[in-house]
């Protein structure tokens, strides 16, 4: 999901499954699922069952992205803007900033509570995040952060103390304004839903209205997983519980899951795909996978996949 997650996993000492196996991460884990959703680090699989290493993905913050959603409504001599109620209760409550010069190019957690923006510049890249608790602890160049009344604002990034240069408070409307077009509008959201189930294979207990997003804005990324996830755990579910004839059918119509149009699109711009895959291979080998300790599929799937 983050950048710095990437740079924190590939800066990371190696270590082995035994070794793994000694330390107590049931806490850590859980700590990851209420709090992000984590990229998958794929490895390689040893003993006669193919094996993955992944770091487990938060599954409700998989459909929980809230950033800003605009509707336009014309009339009279121009154009307004109305803001979703939601984005505006956000908006109201947290810092709103921006950087002079960087363009908002991802918004993908977004509340209250905890939020985080993507901002780029050319081919620089920094990342605003902001947590109603917390310290102020500056490690390094690549994190500057600092108060903004009960928040704690940090920028990371190797451009981060040039990026805090240009940070600037704004109004409501220019912050919601600044959000990135991959956002899908409530007004939109059931078409955008209904066109990537379109070459979905639908599991036979699959419950159309828990897509529903209740009127949420909701980035098209995380909209995507959560419409995976709802079509491929139905199937995992069939897998855990069904006979012989079922188990066949759901791997057979998982090991399909990379040519669905929406896993394509969730390719090209995240990592959700890969902890997919990984459940796929677990069971078409009747395999495990591991994130902090050996998992079944069957006690783990939903987690990690969001259901």
């Amino acid at each position: 999901m983050s950048a710095r997650l990437d740079d924190a996993v590939r800066r990371a000492a190696p270590i082995t499954d035994d070794e793994l196996g000694v330390l107590d991460l049931d806490a850590f884990e859980a700590e990851l699922r209420e709090a992000i959703l984590a990229e998958p680090v794929p490895v390689r699989g040893r003993g006669a069952r193919r094996r993955r290493r992944f770091v487990p993905a938060a599954g409700a913050l998989v459909a929980a992205a809230m950033a800003a959603a605009i509707v336009f409504l014309s009339g009279g001599g121009g154009t307004d803007r109305a803001w979703a109620a939601e984005a505006v209760r956000v908006a109201e409550a947290v810092p709103r900033l921006l950087i002079d010069g960087w363009e908002v190019t991802r918004a993908d957690q977004f509340d209250v509570g905890m939020g985080e923006m993507e901002f780029t510049r050319g081919d620089q890249r920094v990342e605003l995040s902001w947590r109603r608790d917390g310290r102020v602890v500056e490690k390094d160049r690549t994190i500057v952060g600092w108060r903004e009344g009960d928040y704690l604002v940090e920028i990371h990034g190797e451009a981060a103390a040039e990026a805090r240069a240009g940070v600037r408070r704004v109004s409501v409307d220019e912050w919601l304004g600044a959000m990135p077009k991959s956002v899908v509008q409530p007004v939109d959201s059931e078409k955008v839903i209904d066109e990537m189930l379109r070459d979905l294979p639908l599991p036979p207990a699959f419950d159309r209205p828990q897509l529903d997003v209740h009127g949420a804005p909701r980035d098209r990324y995380q909209l995507g997983a959560r419409v995976v996830a709802q079509v491929a755990c139905g199937w995992f579910a069939l897998w855990v519980s069904g006979d012989a004839k079922e188990r066949a059918e759901a791997v057979a119509t998982m090991k399909n899951s990379p040519t669905w149009g929406v896993v394509k699109e969730l390719a090209t711009q995240g990592h959700y795909h890969e902890v997919l895959a990984q459940y796929v291979d677990a069971i078409a080998t009747d395999g495990t996978v591991i994130g902090g300790k050996e998992l079944t599929v069957a006690e783990s799937y939903k987690d990690a996949l969001g259901c």
